[in-house]
């Protein structure tokens, strides 16, 4: 092969690897029949900007905030923080067999499922609430959620 042929052929196959997973599938999220997720407050639904999971012991959890001031790491270190000014955040885990939560408020429900394992930090989280979840008296929950997987914490 001529030398701009293997540079070519090079380029070629680092672009085909770039684009899998160590799966060797092609990254694309696994298909659910489980529909978008949706959080009403009041009827109105919350748009959620951030999300992230944790596994802790067996169980995982994910997070998810109407604003983009988390992280992993903040996720990750579990401390205290101070809570920003009309924060909405949504929480789930798969613990005790299923606790859905917003602020302090949390019922437990057998209709959700953990669609995904994940076992590396930026894999996909998925969990699907199968059967619409009152929180409260005006707080819906139905459909799955996604995030960010961070890592496991101790």
């Amino acid at each position: 092969m001529h030398g701009i042929t293997k540079i070519v052929v090079l380029l070629f196959l680092l672009v085909a690897l770039a684009g899998c997973d160590r799966n060797g599938d092609d990254g694309e999220e696994e298909a659910s029949d489980c529909p978008e997720g949706v959080m009403t407050v009041g009827g109105e639904p919350v748009v959620f900007q951030s999300a992230f999971g944790f596994k802790q012991g067996s169980s995982y959890a994910l997070q998810l905030y109407n604003h983009q001031d988390m992280s992993c790491e903040t996720i990750l270190a579990m401390e205290p923080r101070v809570l920003p000014e009309g924060e909405i955040d949504l929480r789930m885990s798969d613990i005790f067999g299923g606790l859905v939560a917003t602020g302090s408020d949390h019922v437990g429900t057998e209709g959700l499922e953990l669609e995904t394992e994940p076992q590396t930090a930026g894999e996909l989280l998925a969990f699907c609430v199968r059967e619409s979840v009152q929180i409260g008296e005006n707080i819906t929950v139905v459909g799955r959620f996604t995030g960010q997987f961070c890592g496991t914490v101790e």
